[in-house]
C-alpha cells in the first residue's frame, strides 16, 4: 500500500478480477447473489472457502495445486457408525465384532472393536429389559459405542404407537382437555418416531387403555415411559394394569408416575411382575393421565408424553 503505484496496481487487479475472476466477487455474481453490487464489494462468500476470519489462508487453497498434481494426505477417520442391536430377553447374545468406519478418502471399512468388559457382561448375560450403551475402542484407535435394546414380544397392539394412530387404544376424556393424540417427531419419541402426547395451557385429565384377551399363561413385565415439561409433581399420573378373572374378580397393579420436566428425559414406570393363567379373562393396561400446569416452570403449558408401553412375557 505504500508503493507509489499501489493505486494503479489495485485498479489493474480489480479489472483483471472482473474479467477473469471465478465469480463470487465479480459483478456477474449479482445474477444469483443479491449481496453483490459490483466487483469491488463482493459478498459474504468472497473468501470463506480459502481464508479464516483472521485472514489466515486455509488448506483449501491447495485445491488449485491438487487439481494439476493430485494429492496424498493422511488417512483420517471422519466418523464411526455406532451400531444399534436388539437382544431377545432371556437369551445370551453377542455384540458385533466390528463397526463401520468412514474415512476422509470416502472409503468405508469394517474395523475390529473391543467392547468394555463390564458393560458387555451386563447385556450378554440375561440383561433386564431396556436400553444399554456399551463403550468400546477401535483396535486402530478411536472410540465407538453400541446401543443394545433388550426386548421381547409385546402382547399390546401398537405399544410403541409407531402406527401413527391410536390403533388398539381407547381414550376417555370427559373434560375434553389436553387433546390426547399420536404425534410424529423422533426428537420427542422414546424410540422410533411416534408417541402418545397431550398439551394444555393449564391442566388436563383423561385415561388411555388397552384390553388384552389373547395371551400366553406365564409371568409378565409391564412398563411404560413418560416425559414432559411444565407439570407439577407429584403429577397424579398413574400407570396401571387390571387383571380380570373369569369369576369376575379383579386385581389392580399401579405405579405413580413422576414427570422429569426435562425434555428427552424419560421416567420408566414399571409394575410388579404380573402372572396370568387359565383363570384369567383379560388384562387391561393403561394410565390415568393427569397434569397440573406449573406456571413457575417457565413453560407455556403442561406437556406430557407416554411412549413404548410394554406387556412382555418373561417366564
Amino acid at each position: 500500500p505504500e508503493a507509489p503505484d499501489a493505486q494503479s496496481v489495485l485498479e489493474g487487479n480489480f479489472r483483471a478480477w472482473e474479467k477473469y475472476g471465478c465469480g463470487w466477487a465479480s459483478s456477474y455474481a449479482a445474477e444469483y447473489d443479491k449481496e453483490v453490487r459490483s466487483a469491488r464489494n463482493g459478498g459474504t462468500w468472497d473468501n470463506q472457502a480459502f481464508f479464516d476470519f483472521d485472514g489466515k489462508c486455509l488448506d483449501s487453497i491447495n485445491v488449485f495445486k491438487y487439481a494439476r498434481t493430485g494429492s496424498k494426505g493422511k488417512l483420517n477417520v471422519i466418523r464411526v457408525e455406532n451400531p444399534r442391536v436388539e437382544f431377545a430377553y432371556g437369551k445370551q447374545e453377542s455384540l458385533p465384532k466390528t463397526v463401520k468406519v468412514v474415512y476422509n478418502d470416502g472409503s468405508v471399512k469394517d474395523e475390529p472393536v473391543e467392547w468394555d468388559a463390564a458393560a458387555s457382561k451386563a447385556v450378554t448375560e440375561k440383561p433386564d429389559f431396556g436400553e444399554y450403551k456399551i463403550p468400546g475402542k477401535l483396535k486402530k484407535g478411536g472410540k465407538a459405542e453400541c446401543t443394545v435394546n433388550v426386548t421381547a414380544s409385546n402382547f399390546l397392539v401398537n405399544g410403541s404407537f409407531e402406527s401413527g394412530e391410536l390403533t388398539g387404544w381407547t381414550v376417555e376424556n370427559p373434560l375434553g382437555k389436553g387433546t390426547p393424540k399420536i404425534d410424529k417427531n423422533n426428537q420427542n419419541a422414546k424410540e422410533g418416531v411416534c408417541y402418545f402426547t397431550a398439551w394444555e395451557k393449564d391442566s388436563f385429565e383423561f385415561t388411555v387403555s388397552q384390553t388384552v384377551k389373547e395371551f400366553s399363561a406365564g409371568k409378565y413385565k409391564c412398563f411404560a415411559h413418560f416425559e414432559g415439561t411444565g407439570i407439577k409433581n407429584p403429577s397424579g399420573t398413574v400407570f396401571k394394569a387390571v387383571v380380570q378373572k373369569k369369576d369376575g374378580s379383579k386385581t389392580e397393579f399401579t405405579c405413580n408416575v413422576t414427570i422429569p420436566n426435562t425434555w428427552k428425559k424419560f421416567f420408566k414406570a414399571e409394575l410388579p411382575v404380573i402372572e396370568l393363567d387359565d383363570s384369567t379373562e383379560s388384562i387391561t393396561v393403561g394410565a390415568l393421565i393427569k397434569a397440573e400446569f406449573d406456571a413457575a416452570s417457565g413453560a407455556n403449558g403442561a406437556w406430557l408424553v407416554m411412549d413404548d408401553v410394554n406387556l412382555l412375557l418373561v417366564e
